[in-house]
């Protein structure tokens, strides 16, 4: 984890200075660095006013000013610490969105525990992550001309998958928001990680539908080639759990691959299922 020197007495004093920075063309891309990395710190910290409901925090400013050199620095910086705030495999967070937050709920041998173990598990990091993507996602899902900055950054966002309890209806449409442009920002190989890791969580039936489509929206732009075990894996996953309809998609998916040239990847799982299909 990088320590980011960030003083909660002094960063208020700072406020000012900060949203002029926001504007401020730096020619020094580490000027824009630390701004990004202060501004965010400031957001998870929950520093006073500092939330992304208040259009005049920093946070929501620096994103609506459409500067994608600090988005990304703030996904960049999001995912590099990500292994301080992840979910532990071993419990189910069962995330709610309510009012405009996100409602955590760890289910551990069938019992609900207390908020206490809530933050001992996600330490409200990753659900402020999560907010965050929400908010951003919202943004970028809104515009219909998307510029090759809009598409990175979208791309960049799909990183954030990692710090996902689970796939549900909202996070897997963010993710199919994202999964075309996977490619230009070299996330593909991570999303299909992320995806692997949380195919078992939850409703496998239902997380082998969310597969095959975001595999179907993947596959508009690009052919997945990478990661190739994990490839397998989820493909291997959804034949063995989905339901008919996914199954059609899914062979849908086998075929796309031949007729691309690299029926090598999935032979061996076609084979292995190809009588379910």
């Amino acid at each position: 984890m990088r320590i980011i020197l960030v003083y909660d007495d002094i960063f208020e004093l700072m406020v000012p200075h900060y949203q002029k920075a926001i504007s401020f063309p730096f020619k020094d891309t580490r000027a824009y660095e630390a701004l990004a990395e202060h501004i965010i710190t400031g957001y998870l910290r929950e520093l006073p006013n500092q939330t992304l409901d208040n259009p005049d925090s920093l946070i929501s400013s620096l994103i609506k000013s459409g500067n994608s050199a600090h988005i990304q620095q703030i996904i960049s910086f999001l995912w590099m610490e990500r292994e301080d705030y992840i979910p532990s495999p071993s419990k189910a967070v069962v995330v709610e969105y309510k009012n405009g937050k996100t409602q955590p709920k760890v289910i551990e041998s069938g019992k609900a525990q207390s908020k206490k173990s809530v933050e001992a598990i996600f330490e409200n990091i990753g659900l402020k992550v999560i907010d965050f993507w929400r908010y951003v996602v919202k943004i970028y899902s809104e515009k219909s001309d998307k510029t090759n900055d809009d598409k990175e950054i979208l791309a960049s966002l799909s990183k954030l998958a990692v710090f996902l309890p689970q796939l549900d209806d909202e996070s897997v449409k963010w993710i199919m928001l994202s999964a075309p442009y996977v490619e230009l920002g070299f996330s593909s190989s991570s999303i299909i990680d992320y995806l692997n890791q949380l195919k078992d969580r939850g409703d496998k039936i239902k997380n082998a539908q969310y597969i095959v489509d975001i595999f179907g929206e993947m596959l508009k732009t690009f052919t997945p080639e990478f990661q190739q075990e994990h490839i397998q894996s989820l493909m291997d996953f959804v034949c063995e759990y989905g339901a008919s309809p996914t199954k059609d998609k899914a062979k849908a998916i086998f075929n796309t691959y031949a007729k691309r040239g690299r029926e090598d990847i999935l032979s061996e799982v076609y084979k292995k299922h190809k009588d379910k299909l």
